[in-house]
């Protein structure tokens, strides 16, 4: 009777020393170091690059992954004037050189440092109000020569018009405010998805590449 007590303490001691031990291991496998993450990172970014990852995530990168109504569009002109804000559309799938009706308008018009909401589109002046984007990140604000028209706050309206006949990077500004049209410096627009859907793509792949080296750090840890 005594030597089964002797064995059986003998096993339990056993077993508690191996539980010890792994436990020991699994907290070495997750005490690594940030550096050590973040090369982690860095190697499964490498390996999806040779393996031609980077050429998929440039393809998610490249378009808007749905069909979308919202636009974000801006302008800085040389008059100490600017704009930014969103244009409405129909439920469309964003295409390079395809022209769009805009429903409907929001955002901020600038001038002398006086900011003025933007009210809502007009067509008093023959306004198109309609677009075409390039299909690129960097695209800017394309439109023909009769332009966008939108009434701002103080029941004054702005024209934004490319200068010549097709569609082109708006490069003029006309408005209630002065006599003359003055030049646009630079324009953008881009579809909303575009700075949403494809980033969450990117950082799931990078947490499923991290998932995957931690279970197999753990797994060769508890084999030693």
């Amino acid at each position: 009777m005594q030597r089964v007590l002797v064995l059986t303490k003998s096993r339990i001691f056993d077993r508690r020393l191996t539980l010890q031990r792994n436990w020991y291991k699994i907290k070495k496998v997750f005490s690594s170091t940030v550096e050590e993450i973040h090369e982690v990172i860095s190697q499964t970014y490498r390996k999806e690059r040779d393996r031609g990852g980077t050429l998929i995530c440039l393809g998610l990168l490249s378009a808007p992954a749905q069909a979308i109504t919202i636009w974000n569009w801006s302008f800085t002109g040389d008059g100490n004037q600017s704009a930014s804000g969103t244009f409405q559309t129909a439920d469309v799938t964003p295409t390079a050189g395809v022209t769009y009706d805009i429903t409907g308008i929001t955002g901020t018009y600038n001038l002398d440092s006086v900011a003025y909401e933007i009210m809502g589109l007009s067509t008093d002046f023959g306004a198109s109000n309609t677009f075409r984007w390039d299909g690129t990140p960097s695209s800017s604000l394309l439109s023909d020569f009769n332009g966008i028209d939108f009434i701002i706050s103080s029941a004054t309206y702005v024209n934004m018009y490319y200068s010549s006949s097709g569609y082109g990077s708006i490069a003029y500004i006309s408005s209630g405010f002065s006599d003359t049209d003055e030049s646009i410096v630079s324009s953008t627009l881009t579809p909303v998805p575009w700075e949403t859907d494809a980033l969450s793509v990117v950082g799931t792949t990078i947490l499923f590449g991290f998932g995957g080296w931690a279970k197999r750090k753990s797994a060769k840890s508890l084999e030693k």
